[in-house]
Order: C-alpha cells, then structure tokens, then sequence
C-alpha cells in the first residue's frame, strides 16, 4: 500500500511517497504527475522517496519514466537511493525533507 502526500511550493512540488511502490501504485503517481504537472511553471518537480519501503520493476520504470521529466529524488537509505540512481543515472541530490 502506497501513500501520497503533495507539497505544493513557491519554488517546487514534492511528491512524498510512503510505503510500496508497485505497478498500479506507480501508474496513480504518473496520473498525479500528469494532472500536476501544467502547473508547475518553471518550478522544480521532486519525489521524496524516503518512505519507500518496496518497489518492483513497475515501479522502478515508472520513477525512469518520471526522471525523464525532470524529477529529482530525495533518498533516505542505500535501498532508495539505488532506486533513484537506477532510474535516473546520477546520483541523488542531498535535499531537506520537505514537511
């Protein structure tokens, strides 16, 4: 089960994900993402991946899919931030966890 927590921000929109991030779980965040994203003007768009407990391949391309887009990631442990590595080829910025 997934949990979805928006942070919407002058300067960025934070998607804080908590729990397992599966193939239906990944596709209502790219849904979120799509309806979100004409608003984001200019602003940074971020996942916050801290809370992330699982991931399966679904997952893990639907995070490819929103790094082409721009997304950058906050990691907590060695599990997310091979998750964030693997889907968008760089190592994750160092970022405060949004509150």
């Amino acid at each position: 089960m997934l949990s979805m927590y928006l942070h919407d921000r002058a300067h960025s929109l934070t998607f804080r994900l908590i729990g397992g991030l599966f193939r239906v779980e990944a596709g209502e965040v790219e849904q979120a993402w799509k309806t979100a994203s004409p608003t984001l003007k200019g602003r940074e768009f971020i996942i916050d991946l801290t809370g992330v407990t699982a991931l399966d391949a679904g997952g893990q391309e639907s995070l490819r899919r929103l790094a082409e887009q721009g997304a950058r990631f906050i990691t907590a442990s060695e599990f997310t931030e091979l998750a964030a590595r693997e889907a968008s080829g760089r190592t994750p910025e160092a970022l405060p966890v949004p509150r």
